[in-house]
């Protein structure tokens, strides 16, 4: 796979729209039937099982503070695959609804700056502008790695 790639997969939580590099992006599938983990935090969903695999899922949205994904027709399960602690992890991530994906050039992302949003900083890399609506690219490292110990004590519980 060629690194200099630019697609990102736009998808939405609540009423803001957000971009994941697609190098991260496994699948997109149903929510289907989430198996809660007792003792969990509030925005690890549970689990499922994906073609044998375990897969936890974590509420993007609840992660980041601004609600909780509510199942409706248009909620999907963004499959990701990071590399936490020098180890490959996959975790469902569970959105509102997909868009599109789009190209898009280095030179076009905004750098993130103060502007009064609810969401941690580090949690975003950068700002583009797709048909006039911001859309805010999320820092997939930043997210899943501040979780490694969640997701791991999650699988280990299963």
């Amino acid at each position: 796979m060629k690194s200099d790639i630019n697609s990102y997969l736009i998808f939405t939580l609540g009423k803001e729209r957000f971009g994941t590099h697609v190098r991260h992006v496994l699948s997109i599938i149903e929510p289907g039937n989430i198996t809660q983990i007792p003792d969990s935090p509030k925005f690890i969903k549970g689990i499922i099982n994906l073609r044998g695999m375990i897969l936890p899922i974590m509420d993007l949205k609840q992660k980041m503070g601004i609600g909780e994904v509510i199942n409706d027709q248009d909620t999907c399960i963004i499959v990701h695959e990071v590399e936490i602690n020098n180890e490959s992890v996959k975790i469902g991530v569970l959105v509102d609804s997909v868009i599109s994906v789009v190209e898009i050039q280095p030179n076009n992302i905004k750098e993130v700056t103060a502007y009064g949003t609810a969401i941690a900083p580090d949690y975003i890399t950068g700002t583009i502008e797709i048909d006039n609506k911001f859309v805010m690219l999320i820092n997939e490292s930043v997210i899943f790695e501040k979780e490694a110990g969640n997701i791991e004590k999650t699988l280990n519980e299963v």
